[in-house]
């Protein structure tokens, strides 16, 4: 396509995205249609949906060469493909998830988030596609003298800044060390800077046990178990668009594929 033609094309998109907007507030329709039809007409504009991540394997895990892959990078490409954009992933602090998303800075948080109430009143929130809990990880001695989690009030606990391991911690009164991510949290343990961690058994079924990265801790005490959703702002469309996406994928057995492909086949939702 020569690039005259293209500025052309690029610029009546634009001002039909505009007039549909405006013409929503002219005619007296409440923000959810404004906000629903802005998500969707700036991606198709701009041709990208730009995805929050985090790298947290094997969900999502960023390569030497900048990609990323994993489960919900996979899925994330591929949403994107049916909406006929490309998928730009967004490396983000997690503690600032919600307030990039809100200023625009990222389209959706597609990375292993767990579903709660706090979360569902500020965003719009998809089915839920995985199953998560959360987990006390040790070094493997240290079970021998903490049976329960009720034992285990005095320790100091690594967590992630605004997980749902650091609301956990709290809800539970116990002292913490706040890191920048699941991982860390394990590193912290690991050499000894505090007692324990919490994190999901997502990320401790990849990293934690003989013959993986952490093979000297271990992890138990299952707690809070939940559902891994898709975030995107209050009101979007792009929410429908993603369940019937969602839909596709489990009827079709591609998300049963990739689950198993990553480790994810006992944590997959069974619809």
């Amino acid at each position: 396509m020569r690039p005259t033609l293209k500025r052309l094309i690029t610029a009546i998109l634009i001002t039909v995205s505009l007039v549909t907007v405006l013409s929503g507030c002219s005619s007296g329709s409440d923000d959810e249609s404004v906000i629903s039809n802005s998500d969707n007409n700036r991606i198709m504009v701009t041709g990208v949906l730009k995805v929050g991540v985090t790298d947290y394997a094997p969900l999502d895990q960023k390569l030497e060469d900048g990609s990323w892959t994993g489960f919900d990078a996979e899925l994330a490409g591929e949403f994107a493909e049916s909406l006929g954009v490309k998928a730009s992933f967004v490396e983000i602090d997690w503690d600032d998830r919600v307030s990039l998303l809100e200023n625009g800075k990222i389209d959706c948080i597609w990375n292993g988030m767990t579903k709660t109430d706090k979360l569902e009143k500020s965003l719009s929130l998809s089915d839920p596609y995985l199953t998560c809990s959360l987990v006390v990880v040790m070094k493997e001695d240290q079970f021998n003298k903490y049976d329960s989690i009720g034992k285990c009030g005095q320790l100091l606990f690594s967590v992630e800044r605004g997980s749902l391991g650091q609301a956990e911690a709290d809800n539970r009164g116990v002292r913490t060390l706040i890191c920048a991510s699941q991982k860390n949290a394990l590193e912290d343990v690991k050499n000894g800077k505090c007692d324990a961690a919490i994190v999901d058994t997502i990320i401790a079924g990849e990293l934690v046990g003989e013959g993986k990265e952490f093979s000297e801790l271990r992890s138990d005490f299952n707690l809070n178990p939940g559902e891994i959703v898709v975030g995107f702002r209050k009101n979007s469309a792009l929410k429908n668009d993603l369940n019937v996406f969602l839909d596709s994928v489990f009827s079709s057995g591609r998300a049963a594929e990739l689950a198993a492909k990553y480790g994810l086949t006992d944590s997959l939702v069974q619809r």
